[in-house]
């Protein structure tokens, strides 16, 4: 696919989850959020071109959505597995990525599997064809990371119906 159509699928997720404070982390935040912003204007938007130190990001609370785009890859791996926990767990409500995947980036300090963010607990929401490689776009939700198991009620646990009727 084509950038357009990568940035129209962006656009599309950031109006259907409709944040009133947004972090972006990389070069294309500006960009992406401008007309969003320009519609919002209770919206506020905190802009870093690279990723900040941990600590800066304590200062700066919670967010309804962190947008990560093209710097986990110029990252050692532990430390960006370290910043998307840090962002996913402590920071937002909603985290999305947009990520390079495989091996054959020749310029990037570490390399992403499709497993590795599955194992973040990240689905994977699209996909587009970047210089002949492949460039995802994952997402973490908090509200729907989990879907709660049908056994996991009081109707498979208490059976009131057998009480005082057998000894176990």
């Amino acid at each position: 696919m084509h950038q357009q159509s990568e940035q129209a699928e962006l656009k599309s997720l950031i109006q259907q989850f409709q944040p009133k404070q947004i972090l972006s982390i990389g070069p294309a935040g500006e960009e992406l959020f401008a007309d969003y912003l320009a519609n919002c204007q209770q919206c506020t938007l905190l802009e870093f071109t690279t990723p900040p130190p941990l600590d800066v990001l304590d200062q700066h609370g919670r967010f309804d959505l962190v947008f990560v785009s093209h710097v986990l890859e110029r990252m050692p791996k532990p430390e960006a597995e370290q910043l998307i926990a840090r962002l996913r767990d402590v920071h937002c409500d909603r985290l999305i990525l947009v990520i390079p995947i495989g091996t054959g980036w020749s310029e990037h300090q570490s390399h992403w599997l499709h497993t590795d963010l599955l194992g973040l607990g990240f689905t994977l929401l699209a996909d587009f064809l970047s210089n002949k490689h492949t460039v995802h776009v994952y997402a973490f939700d908090i509200a729907s990371y989990k879907t709660t198991p049908d056994w996991l009620n009081n109707k498979y646990w208490a059976n009131p119906e057998l009480f005082n009727k057998h000894w176990w």
